[in-house]
């Protein structure tokens, strides 16, 4: 079940299920796994919202929800009545066993143009691709033609992008607009938290600001 922020139980007994994936309170729908394992798209009491049959169904962000449909193979970024608003394709095993991110951090979320079509998810293992880009959350493109391996989700403005070839792997940290927060590059950077991203290079661990790329040696 699901309690709410004022302590009321939401979903009633009749139609409970196995397992309660998110809830968005703001938008009062929820992503369920139900007694038969078949997934739901579901308001605030537990009945379902349209009647599209899901693959798959992530986490709600900035009012969307990012699925596939079983029967049809129509995918992309949903509204919170199942209506498709942005199209896209997503590489669903590496989203869930790899956990590639979905979600509109800081308002976008990044994505790669392959043939003019949005990909979330989709990494070339081990290759540089020149086809990253940043979407928006109304399926704008503020960013392309960006060259990396991988590009992590947005969080606190920037978002680490990993870039791998055979010569060395190195870590630098990206706006939102596509622009490099700073020239530095380290060995390893995690995601920002409140503000800062852990940071190491040549063996030092540093923090550094996500606001302005200071650099902070520990």
């Amino acid at each position: 079940n699901y309690i709410s922020s004022d302590g009321v139980y939401l979903f009633p007994h009749e139609n409970s299920f196995n397992v309660l994936q998110c809830f968005d309170e703001a938008l009062s729908r929820g992503v369920v796994l139900d007694k038969d394992w078949s997934i739901r798209l579901v308001d605030e009491t537990g009945a379902s919202i349209g009647n599209a049959s899901w693959r798959w169904l992530g986490p709600f962000s900035a009012g969307l929800v990012p699925g596939v449909q079983k029967d049809t193979g129509e995918s992309g970024y949903y509204d919170k009545d199942g209506t498709l608003v942005i199209p896209a394709v997503f590489k669903v095993d590496d989203i869930i066993y790899k956990g590639w991110g979905t979600s509109f951090g800081s308002g976008v979320v990044p994505c790669r143009i392959i043939d003019n079509v949005i990909h979330i998810g989709v990494t070339k293992a081990g290759f540089v691709t020149p086809d990253w880009a940043i979407m928006d959350t109304t399926g704008n493109i503020v960013a392309s033609k960006i060259q990396a391996t991988h590009i992590y989700e947005f969080s606190d403005g920037v978002a680490v992008l990993f870039h791998y070839d055979s010569s060395a792997m190195t870590y630098r940290l990206l706006r939102h607009d596509g622009t490099f927060l700073m020239a530095d590059q380290f060995d390893f950077i995690h995601s920002s938290t409140n503000g800062y991203c852990r940071a190491k290079k040549d063996g030092v661990d540093y923090l550094i600001r996500s606001s302005d790329g200071a650099v902070y040696r520990c």
